[in-house]
């Protein structure tokens, strides 16, 4: 996060493995540590130290920052990334195309849409990657 504002990147984001949010969400203290992880600003009292409740609806936060969960993150590592640092260029164009032939029998029709679309990385200083596995 800090990397991220030094270089004037705005409201940044974090993307990670689901199984590694889950492991930082587990984690326990054994002081009044301050937890960065969490759903909520509870903790709980369990044995060996404090714990962050299960998250559930509420928005995922890491160190003040929104948490994205995607299994296509690669697991031991997370991305920290301005919301301004990535742009999804669109045509506007939606091509459909129909087949209703094959499924006539069953009632069925098959649709599919394209269009073209360019994702780009307007600010490459902006997006950060670290490790999560504290080593």
């Amino acid at each position: 996060m800090t990397k991220i504002q030094m270089v004037g990147g705005a409201d940044p984001y974090v993307v990670m493995h689901p199984t590694d949010f889950e492991s930082l969400a587990l984690l326990r203290t054994s002081g009044l540590e301050a937890m960065l992880v969490g759903g909520s600003t509870i903790t709980q009292n369990v044995p060996g130290g404090s714990a962050a409740p299960p998250t559930g609806a509420t928005a995922l936060m890491s160190s003040g920052m929104p948490v994205v969960l995607s299994v296509a993150a690669e697991p031991g590592t997370a991305r920290a990334v301005a919301r301004d640092a990535l742009r999804l260029f669109v045509d506007g164009a939606v091509l459909v195309d129909w087949s209703e032939a094959e499924g006539f029998k069953t009632n069925e029709a098959q649709g599919r849409a394209e269009t073209r679309v360019l994702p780009a990385v307007l600010k490459p200083i902006c997006a950060v990657k670290t490790s999560t596995t504290g080593s």
